[in-house]
């Protein structure tokens, strides 16, 4: 029988790294079912859903946090079962004010949508003194609720604004 984690690590990034921790997991038996990384300059952040057997998820813990004592992990036990959702791609495109960045969460927050990946801009206009802001975001939307309701929920945020959506074929 598998157990499933999700694993976050923080800390300073250098080459090869994801691979070198791709390779402890698989050598104490573990696989990446999902992952997402994130860079800034030398930091790195990643989240990875992991399957192994089990009565190994210390074992692989441990080999972790000794091989790698620069990082910081955090282990929460997860579900392996399907989640009932499709994925949408959105970019909102309207003028910034503030709040906004925390609206759009508390928004998709109450509709029961996980921003999956999140990607903020401010462009300043010149010679008008305004600033445009981008979101670009990916979304795990709940199967009963319709693209027109996610642009109706951010029609409510702001009323100079464009939004596109792309959805995504697969559906879990």
């Amino acid at each position: 029988m598998q157990t499933c984690f999700i694993c976050s690590i923080s800390g300073t990034f250098s080459p090869h790294l994801i691979a070198d921790i791709a390779k402890v997991t698989r050598q104490a038996g573990g696989h990446w079912l999902s992952s997402k990384v994130i860079r800034l300059e030398d930091q790195f952040s990643a989240m990875m859903k992991l399957a192994i057997n089990s009565d190994e998820p210390e074992t692989l813990q441990e080999q972790l946090e000794t091989t790698f004592p620069q990082l910081v992990f955090t282990f929460v036990e997860s579900s392996d079962a399907p989640m009932h959702h499709r994925t949408l791609d959105v970019t909102l495109d309207c003028a910034d004010r503030p709040g906004l960045t925390r609206d759009i969460n508390t928004l998709f927050d109450g509709l029961g949508v996980v921003i999956s990946h999140q990607e903020n801009h401010r462009i300043p206009v010149m010679g008008a003194n305004e600033t445009v802001y981008r979101a670009k975001l990916q979304l795990e939307v709940p199967q009963e609720l319709a693209d027109g309701d996610i642009v109706d929920a951010l029609d409510g945020l702001n009323v100079n604004h464009r939004v596109s959506l792309n959805a995504r074929a697969t559906v879990n």
